[in-house]
């Protein structure tokens, strides 16, 4: 694709990226003291509109605001790039549908009333959020469902979900069908780039399935589970051979000693630089969030970084795509965070801002 294909697109997406929020505004809303202060000084933002009929202001009606914003972005990002990127960003927009799923499934699991969970969806009357037709209406469906029954309406939704799913799978086992099926449909999409952009795509593709691949690695050793099952098939940007991370020997009951295991051997590779800070913190904590955090980080920077270099290729849209996203999560995170009734520091540990 020639410059042009992307010259309408990038320019718009360039004045969409000026109303990001800045560094400054995030920290600020960080140290609300309440959810109605944050909600007020969001009011203020390009999030006034959103927020100006918010009705009842809890941690989880904020976040279906953000989330809805997030998915409205999204579509609008893939009706104004070239068509050659649409499969790419509708694959994106996907994630999410698959999102919601995943939460139906947790939640039907928990014996959560099925009026509760349709309450957190978002409703047909926001629109049309998702490049499918018609989510809105089958994630209704599905929370009325048996689990059994939820799997064969998957089946009829998702082509070649089937090839990841087992004959008789356990919830988790259908939570990480569908983590796999997402990053393989996004691999399919990859293919209807061309030249740079697929190879931009395919990158930024690996470094992410790499990254929730450590994350699971880690989060298996600290639980005492073989993670080799969970592995998603796509990473090996940085680490060629994921599997030789996997903790397979008898775990003690806390598997301590095995996530240090597993962050000594990461520390060797080239994630050894973004995980460094965080690894001193794990030692002291025994927390991973601040490992997660730092590779979340990490990816956001490769796609400012992409952003920077190709201004007029698909990195510059998926670079402001990630942006969103991070944004979006650093809100849900202070909503959450105040509604916890953290402290403002905690809460700004919880952030991704900044990536820079």
């Amino acid at each position: 694709m020639s410059l042009a294909d992307y010259a309408y697109s990038n320019t718009r997406i360039r004045v969409m990226r000026s109303l990001l929020l800045s560094e400054k505004e995030i920290d600020s809303f960080s140290r609300a003291s309440s959810l109605e202060g944050f909600i007020m000084s969001l009011r203020q933002t390009p999030y006034g509109e959103l927020f100006s009929k918010i009705e009842k202001i809890t941690p989880q009606e904020v976040e279906q605001y953000l989330t809805i914003d997030l998915l409205r972005t999204i579509t609008k990002v893939s009706m104004i790039s070239p068509k050659d990127c649409r499969p790419f960003i509708n694959a994106v927009s996907k994630k999410y549908e698959l999102e919601y799923v995943k939460f139906v499934l947790n939640s039907l699991a928990g014996n959560t009333p099925s009026d509760k969970i349709t309450g957190v969806l978002p409703a047909s009357e926001s629109g049309q959020l998702f490049a499918g037709g018609g989510v809105e209406e089958f994630l209704e469906r599905l929370a009325d469902m048996s689990l059994n029954d939820i799997r064969s309406s998957l089946f009829e939704r998702y082509s070649n979900l089937d090839r990841f799913m087992p004959s008789s799978p356990e919830l988790l086992d259908m939570l990480v069908a569908l983590d796999k099926y997402c990053f393989s449909e996004l691999s399919k999409a990859v293919e209807y780039l061309s030249g740079g952009g697929r190879k931009t795509a395919a990158m930024l593709l690996s470094l992410e399935i790499e990254g929730a691949n450590i994350i699971t690695v880690l989060r298996a050793a600290a639980r005492g589970f073989d993670a080799s099952r969970f592995i998603i098939p796509g990473g090996g940007y940085y680490l060629k051979d994921l599997d030789r991370y996997v903790i397979r020997d008898e775990l003690d009951k806390y598997g301590v000693r095995h996530v240090s295991s597993v962050l000594e051997k990461l520390l060797k590779t080239p994630y050894g630089q973004v995980i460094k800070e965080s690894v001193a913190t794990y030692a002291e904590t025994k927390s991973l969030l601040p490992v997660e955090l730092s590779l979340k980080r990490y990816l956001a920077k490769q796609g400012v970084r992409i952003m920077a270099k190709q201004p007029f290729e698909i990195g510059f849209i998926l670079g402001y795509v990630k942006l969103k996203e991070m944004e979006v999560d650093d809100l849900r995170a202070i909503a959450v965070g105040i509604g916890e009734g953290l402290p403002a520091g905690k809460v700004g540990m919880l952030l991704l801002t900044p990536v820079l």
